[in-house]
């Protein structure tokens, strides 16, 4: 699947996802980069199934062990 990035009001591309992944890693693509399948509908990057996995945050949180 290609997706259009929007940048400055402007749409580029389309852009293979493995690219678009390469664009988030180095974090040129962020969770509310607006992108498109179509170049008509937009929405934000982290809403994309196939992306917003890579902007989840994992948290640790201890154990409290109560006597």
């Amino acid at each position: 699947m290609a997706y259009y990035i929007k940048h400055n009001s402007a749409p580029f591309g389309p852009y293979e996802n493995e690219h678009i992944k390469t664009l988030i890693t180095q974090g040129k693509v962020t969770a509310n980069t607006e992108l498109s399948e179509d170049g008509i509908t937009w929405k934000l990057c982290k809403d994309f199934s196939v992306f917003g996995d890579m902007f989840v945050r994992h948290i640790t949180i201890p154990l409290l062990y109560l006597c």
